[in-house]
């Protein structure tokens, strides 16, 4: 419920990973908030074209792809999989789980991760680092800006 009107319905589950709008998404819990732009199914973010075939028709339309904590990989290496290079500006652990705050490299896009401590210390991360976040589901949705 938005002000009064249903926004989405559906079970827990599907209502969690399939939001139907940027309302329901972060209503939902923790995200993060990229600029895109998407032209001809493919959508830019930050410094990464991915597949966004529901954006087929667009003509460089602005937009903003969410992405959960949680779905951030790291890495350090590029890999096949495409990934934002930035900058680990702070760690912080809490419980079973480590926070990372980002900065993507050449230009202003903050942005959370989560990695659960086995996969923390297995990567031996450091603040200051430079490494590659692999957003893993991410959502676009065409036609809304950011508000900072």
């Amino acid at each position: 419920m938005n002000e009064g009107t249903i926004e989405q319905t559906g079970t827990p589950d599907y209502v969690y990973e399939h939001p139907a709008n940027p309302f329901v998404y972060q209503f939902l819990g923790n995200v993060n908030l990229f600029h895109a732009r998407m032209t001809n199914g493919r959508a830019r973010i930050v410094d990464i074209e991915i597949d966004s075939p529901e954006h087929c028709d667009a003509e460089d339309i602005s937009g903003v792809a969410y992405v959960r904590p949680h779905d951030i990989e790291i890495s350090r290496a590029p890999g096949l999989r495409q990934g934002v290079k930035a900058v680990i500006n702070h760690i912080s652990k809490r419980g079973a789980i480590v926070h990372l705050e980002m900065n993507a490299q050449g230009n202003r896009e903050l942005f959370d991760v989560e990695l659960s401590r086995e996969g923390f210390r297995s990567l031996g991360l450091q603040e200051g680092e430079t490494v590659y976040a692999i957003l893993r589901n991410p959502r676009i949705f065409a036609g809304i800006g950011m508000q900072h």
